[in-house]
């Protein structure tokens, strides 16, 4: 190989690398600008990643549904949702892709032959936040958000992106703002 097709293969891959980093950020934003906003209810809590810093660790609660198909634990599978009075709810789950619902990609978590039902995991778990209101945010939930605490999600070809999170008609910057909880 003579030093210029070195230096072509050289810049090739590093072209090539480049854009498979700017694939990755443009998939994620193309979602988060684009994607149909939904809502979810969550139950959050704060814990702490070393690497990582504060975030909301949300819980959907019962992502579980009827169904007469078996499902094996950790299977890749699409998880169907419908809207319900503003919100979402999951209503089946597939392996092939639906052509005509609105879905999010998830993984079977446990499925009960004898109930025939299957739980399934999301991909969206963590909401980051700033250091320092991680903490209050935590007070916030434990005094009045496990009622009503809801994640607006961005949604598009079974990809989500968490946007924001609500308690109430609020987002937990406005509470937060607003003083709703003490320092």
């Amino acid at each position: 190989m003579t030093r210029m097709q070195k230096l072509a293969a050289f810049i090739l891959l590093a072209l090539l690398q480049l854009g498979v980093v700017f694939y990755m950020v443009w998939h994620w934003e193309d979602v988060a600008q684009n994607g149909r906003v939904v809502h979810l209810a969550v139950k959050p809590v704060d814990p702490y990643d070393l690497l990582r810093g504060r975030y909301i660790d949300l819980n959907f609660g019962e992502l579980k549904v009827a169904t007469d198909v078996p499902f094996e634990n950790g299977e890749k599978v699409y998880a169907i949702f419908e809207e319900e009075n503003e919100r979402v709810k999951i209503t089946a789950v597939s392996r092939t892709r639906p052509d005509n619902q609105e879905y999010v990609n998830a993984k079977v978590s446990y499925y009960n032959a004898n109930a025939k039902t299957v739980q399934v995991m999301v991909p969206f778990k963590r909401y980051y936040m700033p250091e320092e209101l991680a903490p209050l945010a935590e007070k916030l939930y434990n005094r009045r958000a496990i009622n009503d605490g809801v994640a607006r999600l961005r949604v598009k070809n079974g990809d989500a992106v968490i946007e924001e999170i609500y308690f109430g008609d609020k987002t937990i910057y406005e509470h937060l703002k607003d003083g709703a909880v003490e320092k």
